[in-house]
Protein backbone atom coordinates (compact mmCIF):
# COMPACT_ATOMS: atom_id res chain seq x y z
CA UNK A 1 0.00 0.00 0.00
CA UNK A 2 2.61 2.43 0.36
CA UNK A 3 4.41 2.12 -3.20
CA UNK A 4 1.01 2.39 -4.62
CA UNK A 5 0.72 6.02 -2.55
CA UNK A 6 4.02 6.56 -3.67
CA UNK A 7 3.63 5.89 -7.08
CA UNK A 8 0.36 7.82 -6.86
CA UNK A 9 2.48 10.55 -5.83
CA UNK A 10 5.08 10.59 -8.22
CA UNK A 11 2.35 10.90 -11.03
CA UNK A 12 0.85 13.68 -9.58
CA UNK A 13 4.01 15.30 -9.13
CA UNK A 14 4.59 14.78 -12.85
CA UNK A 15 1.66 16.17 -13.85
CA UNK A 16 1.72 19.06 -12.13
CA UNK A 17 5.12 19.98 -13.40
CA UNK A 18 3.87 19.18 -17.13
CA UNK A 19 0.71 21.69 -16.23
CA UNK A 20 3.59 24.44 -14.70
CA UNK A 21 5.48 24.19 -17.89
CA UNK A 22 2.43 24.20 -20.28
CA UNK A 23 0.85 27.43 -18.10
CA UNK A 24 4.02 29.23 -18.22
CA UNK A 25 4.31 28.84 -22.20
CA UNK A 26 0.56 29.92 -22.34
CA UNK A 27 1.24 32.62 -20.44
CA UNK A 28 4.47 33.57 -22.52
CA UNK A 29 2.41 33.41 -25.51
CA UNK A 30 -0.27 35.56 -23.50
CA UNK A 31 2.44 38.14 -23.13
CA UNK A 32 3.46 38.59 -26.26
CA UNK A 33 -0.39 38.95 -27.46
CA UNK A 34 -0.25 41.87 -25.20
CA UNK A 35 2.09 43.51 -25.90
CA UNK A 36 1.90 43.45 -29.58
CA UNK A 37 -1.54 44.84 -29.36
CA UNK A 38 -0.47 47.25 -26.58
CA UNK A 39 2.23 48.48 -29.16
CA UNK A 40 -0.08 48.35 -32.44
CA UNK A 41 -2.87 51.11 -29.96
CA UNK A 42 0.68 53.22 -29.03
CA UNK A 43 0.93 53.33 -32.97
CA UNK A 44 -2.53 53.88 -33.67
CA UNK A 45 -3.26 56.33 -30.86
CA UNK A 46 0.39 58.49 -31.95
CA UNK A 47 -1.38 58.55 -35.73
CA UNK A 48 -4.19 59.83 -34.68
CA UNK A 49 -2.89 62.73 -32.24
CA UNK A 50 -0.73 63.56 -35.40
CA UNK A 51 -3.84 63.87 -37.72
CA UNK A 52 -5.43 65.96 -35.05
CA UNK A 53 -2.77 68.22 -34.46
CA UNK A 54 -2.34 68.37 -38.66
CA UNK A 55 -5.75 69.14 -38.62
CA UNK A 56 -6.30 71.76 -36.00
CA UNK A 57 -3.54 73.64 -37.58
CA UNK A 58 -5.15 73.38 -41.14
CA UNK A 59 -8.58 75.28 -39.45
CA UNK A 60 -6.22 77.54 -37.82
CA UNK A 61 -4.17 78.56 -40.81
CA UNK A 62 -7.46 78.51 -42.40
CA UNK A 63 -9.38 80.53 -39.81
CA UNK A 64 -6.46 83.44 -40.09
CA UNK A 65 -6.49 83.34 -44.06
CA UNK A 66 -10.17 84.46 -43.23
CA UNK A 67 -9.61 87.07 -40.88
CA UNK A 68 -7.05 88.63 -43.51
CA UNK A 69 -9.61 88.07 -45.99
CA UNK A 70 -11.58 89.92 -44.30
CA UNK A 71 -9.20 92.72 -43.40
CA UNK A 72 -7.67 93.04 -46.87
CA UNK A 73 -11.54 93.74 -48.30
CA UNK A 74 -11.90 96.45 -45.35
CA UNK A 75 -8.98 98.14 -46.12
CA UNK A 76 -9.32 97.33 -49.51
CA UNK A 77 -5.43 96.78 -50.31
CA UNK A 78 -4.20 93.07 -51.53
CA UNK A 79 -7.26 91.81 -52.14
CA UNK A 80 -6.34 89.20 -54.64
CA UNK A 81 -3.71 87.78 -52.88
CA UNK A 82 -5.25 87.63 -49.61
CA UNK A 83 -8.64 85.78 -51.64
CA UNK A 84 -5.55 83.18 -53.25
CA UNK A 85 -4.24 82.43 -49.56
CA UNK A 86 -7.64 81.90 -47.95
CA UNK A 87 -8.42 79.38 -51.23
CA UNK A 88 -5.19 78.05 -50.91
CA UNK A 89 -5.89 77.53 -47.05
CA UNK A 90 -9.31 76.50 -47.48
CA UNK A 91 -8.24 73.57 -50.14
CA UNK A 92 -5.54 72.51 -47.72
CA UNK A 93 -8.17 72.08 -44.37
CA UNK A 94 -10.17 70.07 -47.15
CA UNK A 95 -7.82 67.44 -47.99
CA UNK A 96 -6.72 67.12 -44.20
CA UNK A 97 -10.50 65.49 -43.55
CA UNK A 98 -10.25 62.88 -46.06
Amino acid sequence: EYMDIDRFLNKVAEYFEKARKLEGRVASDQDLKISDLLRYYVRDTDAAKNLLYRRARCLHDYENANKALDKARAKGKEVAAAETAQQAASEKFERSEE
